[in-house]
């Protein structure tokens, strides 16, 4: 069975329980490298998502802005 693409929500859920761990203190040495190194690459993950919905919203309000805009006359 194919693994299902996480959503932003998600990884930043897990990003956020890395952190908490990592803020715990309790990780040995080895086990705080290895949740940083989870925590980076869902950092990026979460940036990515970021950085192309930001350029949907602004393909959007550029369309927005170049369509002419009518004025309907009431008769």
């Amino acid at each position: 069975m194919a693994k299902l693409k996480e959503g932003f929500e998600t990884k930043l859920e897990k990003l956020q329980a890395i952190s908490t761990q990592l803020e715990s203190g309790k990780l040995t040495l080895d086990e705080m490298l290895e949740a940083f190194e989870k925590g980076t690459a869902l950092y990026r993950e979460c940036n990515l998502i970021l950085e192309d919905a930001e350029a949907k919203v602004n393909l959007i309000i550029n369309e927005v802005e170049t369509e002419p805009f009518e004025i309907k006359e009431e008769n």
